[in-house]
């Protein structure tokens, strides 16, 4: 059964920010709403297919985020 949900889109997408989505939708489908990914967007570590459930929050990292995070993985 199809339900409304609300979800939080943050970081390098066009139009960050809390949308309406359906409890069927998945992330790749908010972050269409949102206006799509900026240039520098990473989505590496993200599952675009993953369902939303409400007050799920997104957060989009850049390239250099990520390069940072890879870094700080291997030193550990």
């Amino acid at each position: 059964m199809e339900e409304e949900i609300k979800v939080d889109i943050k970081g390098f997408v066009e139009n960050p920010g809390v949308y309406e989505m359906n409890n069927e939708d998945r992330v790749i489908d908010v972050i269409t709403k949102a206006g799509g990914l900026k240039e520098e967007a990473n989505t590496e570590y993200i599952n675009l297919s993953k369902k939303l459930v409400d007050e799920m929050i997104i957060i989009i990292y850049s390239n250099d985020q990520v390069e940072k995070f890879k870094e700080e993985e291997k030193e550990i």
